[in-house]
Formats: structure tokens, C-alpha cells, sequence
């Protein structure tokens, strides 16, 4: 099977709709979360694992997720 070649711009055109199904993923497993390496190992062929860190801190930074002891939860607006 021939490896489908993305383009640089593309890959980054495509990050904050990554970032956007990223979490929603981690929304959608509610209050226990999910452990951060399960889910990279769900997209691991979409995203390198240093650019998956970069989302997770995007997001962690945006205060959209937490993280404690590798589980990611997400952060319901009136926690903010």
C-alpha cells in the first residue's frame, strides 16, 4: 500500500481540528478520563508523539483538560 505524502502546510492546517477531536475524545470518557498513553496509542498514526505533547499542553494551557497521575479529564466550562 503506497503511504499517502501530507504536505507541511496541510499537517498544520490540520492541527486545531486534531486538537478539537482530541478533546472531544478525552469529554466524551466523562469524570474517570482517560490515561494519556491509551489515548496517544489510539492516534499515534495521525500525530507524532512530541506534536500529540504539544496539543495536550495546548490544551492543558487553555484549561479545556487536566492532567493527574497521566489521566486526562476534561474541564466543564463552570469549572473554569
Amino acid at each position: 500500500m503506497k503511504k499517502l505524502e501530507v504536505s507541511a502546510e496541510t499537517r498544520r492546517s490540520l492541527l486545531p481540528l486534531i486538537a478539537s477531536a482530541i478533546h472531544q475524545a478525552i469529554d466524551e470518557f466523562g469524570v474517570n478520563g482517560v490515561p494519556s498513553g491509551e489515548l496517544y496509542a489510539g492516534i499515534c498514526g495521525l500525530v507524532s508523539f512530541e506534536r500529540y505533547q504539544d496539543i495536550i499542553m495546548a490544551l492543558k494551557r487553555a484549561k479545556l483538560i487536566k492532567e493527574s497521575n497521566y489521566i486526562l479529564t476534561a474541564v466543564k466550562q463552570k469549572e473554569v
